[in-house]
């Protein structure tokens, strides 16, 4: 039997507990076959191989069948090893579960919210949140149909589910094993696993695809070594971490002269772009050719990944070699400025239910590598070159060339262009150059950023061109809907013998970037990007940029220390006692919690960066609130060297400008809503962190908002927290400089505070929300910032007054005007901040000037308060008002 018909059993061994769910245990529509096995044909616990096998019968045929049948008793099938191979993956796989007090109704009990078994604070009374049954979408509800709920009162309609299920496995012939993955990703990824003697946290898919992981090294281990594995203390997995380092200043090493202003926003996203599908494609080359598959990558994101492979001195020997190819690969190209650690760790079934530990152990080996990079690379690090040009260096990166912008910052650019808002990413493995949005030859993987016409074409073109292809991976982006009809039509149209190369899939990827499409002043037909400078033009009052970056704390911690409380041993009598050891954090909560992590990141930020938007038109009815300034009306300019202009007979005479709408007081109608335009430029966002741009007011309130989604995501846990750091700039200053403060003004978010969970904005360090605290939050400062730009706006208060209000902090609070370094100093600037009271005479005094006595009054109470922060709110509104 093949490898591949181990590993699509596997990936559907348990499937049949969807399925049994679904018909709530009938077995009336299965085989005649089935309904007389016993518990002496597939075990105590195996009833769902009964439908698992009904599933993939037909589909997989008897082979795949007779595995999943009787994966739970071995020695029943017709390849008992081989069976053997998927019962101890499957073992390994579910080593987290514990056991329940009672038996639970299976088709009832929901899953629990993997975020709502972290705990570092040893809380016993931690609240259990659990995930409605939804198929995985991502759309403008996707995310309150399926955040956790504190309550068991969801949906659990397994049978809807089903059917949808079964309809879109039907729609491919044969769905290969990256396909199949797929489609169990959309439908059981908020199903359960085990519920009838256990507490389920981990997804029916997450199981099923670290399974597959699993066999696939046990099979490969067996393969090449020959040896039968027997024991759980045998070192049959090798988990693999990779890590780019240098990746900061590769990324904001640019400079933005004005005759580069244009394409600036591209570049940058182009080169944090780069850096991602880069990382991608060293993780996919390294595990295709090593010989294993898309389940075997744990998690890929930000500069990293984790792969678990088999342990074998060969594949050993491979990731050396690999790691040495491309580390020659970043001397050639990056002159040693990027680099890739690369190290492993070998690991038994044991192992792999602490893995927690394993990462932690990984990620000391990395330390310790980056402390030699290159070691074994020294002489080309150093190697002399023959000849330098000097005339000329690139005005973004500053590298020698023999052009104003090099050809790298050009492709970055066009990079950073093609991927905006794009529907599809088709990732072909290949050794020959193509046209491609990115491909390094050394790797052997291209990238084509396609719309959706553009995809279904390229498909029909593999009639005559598939040869130069090993196989190809279509990526639906930021939508699950990916077999859709015409791209159905598109496989079938396609011959036979390349059918097998192909495969389906979707992807979340934080792409949401404005672009303008419409009309000039002067009637012209424009499909332009917003840059830098637009967007600080639509901010209200000063033209200002907003650049925030967001990380989650303490994430090494939660990893190895988080589901810490969970494990336990339990005395279980079963005719004899025996010891049962509950672990925690296994692999299978180790990979949902970075899966988990990921989705919000980098799929639900697209929706909650939508809320920000401006509009290309309104419609006649809103022209009423624009009249009335309830709407505001901006014009900005065209940048004609911008090459996504597309400025058709543009002549001299004609405007070189367009307008845009954004709302103020009110909202537009529905019917504007086609013309909404985000404001939210993404830079990067995956895995658990984020760099976005926009106007300084829309970024301000985006930190909130995401903030309060991610909060909602893991389940309001305290354990589970996040630090910001907002730069407020002008949008000419250097770009690269502007998000290396952003980054340090992130770094002293985390530093400031024992429990981090803090933001950082215009030189002041907050807690997001209050918690009872005598300090004032994020949350209360903007509230108060948007009382004080009201009171300015309807002339009740003067801007002057504003200004007082900084002066006196000035005069009380001047000693504390730096941003503290550490924790301590953090909390002593706050206690020092409480008690100085200077400026209270003075204040009052000023107070009188206002002739409403309710704001006078308000005030009064509200600006003693907030005084000590009043830097927040004070410069929130002169920026709004000015």
């Amino acid at each position: 039997m093949e490898l591949s018909q181990v590993q699509i059993a596997a990936l559907l061994h348990d499937i049949g507990k969807f399925y049994q769910r679904a018909t709530e245990n009938s077995d009336k529509n299965l085989h005649e076959k089935y309904k007389n096995l016993g518990k002496e044909d597939f075990g105590d616990n195996g009833a769902h191989s009964k439908w698992s096998g009904e599933l993939v019968r037909d589909v997989w045929g008897e082979e795949v069948e007779n595995l999943v049948l009787y994966h739970h008793k071995p020695k029943n099938s017709d390849y008992e090893g081989l069976a053997k191979i998927i019962q101890k993956a499957d073992h390994h796989a579910s080593s987290e579960r514990m056991e329940n007090e009672k038996n639970l109704q299976v088709n009832r009990e929901p899953l629990i919210s993997i975020f709502s078994r972290v705990n570092l604070e040893k809380n016993e009374n931690e609240k259990e949140y659990y995930v409605p049954l939804e198929p995985l979408t991502l759309d403008k509800n996707t995310f309150e149909k399926i955040k956790p709920q504190p309550g068991k009162k969801i949906n659990m309609d397994y049978k809807s589910l089903w059917t949808d299920f079964k309809n879109e496995l039907k729609r491919i012939d044969t769905p290969n094993f990256n396909t199949t993955l797929a489609i169990l990703k959309k439908y059981t990824s908020t199903i359960p696993s085990a519920v009838y003697k256990s507490k389920a946290d981990i997804s029916l898919y997450d199981h099923l695809k670290t399974t597959a992981a699993l066999a696939t090294c046990r099979f490969r281990y067996e393969e090449e070594t020959k040896k039968l594995q027997q024991t759980n203390h045998q070192k049959v997995y090798l988990s693999v971490t990779g890590d780019i380092s240098g990746i900061q200043k590769f990324i904001y090493k640019v400079s933005s002269p004005q005759d580069a202003q244009s394409g600036m926003s591209k570049r940058l996203r182009g080169r944090s772009l780069y850096l991602n599908l880069l990382n991608d494609s060293i993780a996919s080359r390294l595990i295709e050719d090593l010989g294993f598959n898309q389940s075997n990558i744990l998690f890929c994101g930000g500069g990293r990944f984790i792969i678990v492979v088999a342990n074998t001195e060969k594949i050993k020997s491979e990731i050396d070699e690999f790691k040495e190819k491309v580390n020659n690969f970043f001397i050639e190209k990056f002159n040693a400025e990027l680099y890739l650690g690369l190290d492993y760790e070998e690991c038994s079934g044991e192992d792999l239910e602490s893995f927690g530990n394993v990462t932690a152990d990984l990620n000391t080996k990395l330390v310790e590598d980056k402390k030699h990079k290159f070691i074994n690379q020294l002489d080309k690090v150093f190697e002399i070159e023959k000849e330098v040009n000097h005339d000329k260096t690139c005005s973004v990166c500053g590298k020698i060339t023999g052009e104003e912008i090099c050809i790298v910052c050009k492709d970055h650019e066009n990079l950073g262009r093609n991927a905006t808002n794009s529907k599809f990413l088709i990732k072909c493995f290949s050794k020959s150059k193509h046209k491609y949005d990115f491909y390094e030859e050394k790797l052997g993987i291209g990238y084509l950023f396609k719309s959706y016409p553009g995809t279904v074409d390229f498909i029909k073109n593999l009639n005559d061109n598939h040869e130069k292809y090993e196989k190809i991976e279509i990526i639906r982006l930021n939508s699950t809907d990916f077999l859709t009809e015409e791209v159905i039509l598109a496989i079938k149209s396609v011959k036979e013998e390349i059918l097998n190369k192909i495969s389906l899939s979707f992807n979340f990827m934080g792409n949401t970037t404005p672009k303008f499409i419409g009309k000039s002043i002067g009637e012209n037909k424009i499909n332009t990007a917003l840059y830098f400078e637009h967007l600080s033009k639509i901010s209200k009052g000063s033209n200002k940029l907003g650049i925030v970056k967001m990380d989650v704390d303490n994430l090494g911690k939660i990893f190895t220390r988080g589901f810490k409380h969970l494990e336990e041993e339990k005395l279980r009598k079963t005719g004899e006692e025996k010891i049962i050891k509950v672990k925690g954090a296994t692999i299978s909560r180790v990979s949902t919690l970075s899966s988990q992590l990921d989705m919000f990141f980098s799929g639900f930020i697209n929706e909650i960066a939508k809320e920000f938007r401006i509009f290309s038109e309104i419609c006649p009815s809103c022209e009423e609130k624009l009249q009335k300034g309830k709407i505001e009306k901006i014009e900005l300019d065209i940048q004609k060297e911008d090459s996504d202009a597309k400025l058709s007979d543009i002549s001299e005479s004609d405007e070189d400008s367009f307008i845009i709408y954004r709302e103020m007081e009110n909202k537009v109608c529905s019917d504007c809503e086609k013309y909404a335009i985000p404001t939210i430029h993404i830079n990067y966002s995956g895995g658990d962190d984020l760099l976005v741009l926009g106007p300084y007011d829309d970024i301000i309130e985006f930190s909130r908002e995401f903030r309060e989604k991610f909060r909602q995501w893991t389940c309001e846990n305290p354990s589970i927290t996040l630090s910001a750091g907002i730069n407020i700039v002008d949008s000419k200053f250097p770009i690269g400089k502007a998000v290396i403060t952003s980054d340090d003004y992130l770094e002293a978010s985390k530093n400031c505070g024992k429990d981090k969970d803090k933001i950082t904005l215009f030189n002041d360090v907050v807690k997001w929300d209050n918690n009872n605290d005598t300090t004032k939050s994020y949350y209360e400062l903007l509230d108060f910032s948007k009382e004080l730009e009201e009171y300015v706006e309807n002339d009740d208060i003067s801007r002057g007054m504003i200004y007082t209000m900084l002066r006196l902090w000035q005069d009380t609070f001047r000693d504390y005007s730096e941003i503290p370094s550490n924790s301590d100093e953090w909390e002593e600037n706050n206690r020092c901040r409480m008690q100085k009271k200077k400026y209270v005479p003075k204040f009052k005094y000023k107070l009188r000037l206002i002739k409403d006595t309710i704001i006078r009054d308000d005030l009064d109470k509200k600006g003693v308060k907030f005084m000590p922060w009043i830097r927040i709110p004070v410069s929130w509104t002169s920026l709004r008002t000015r």
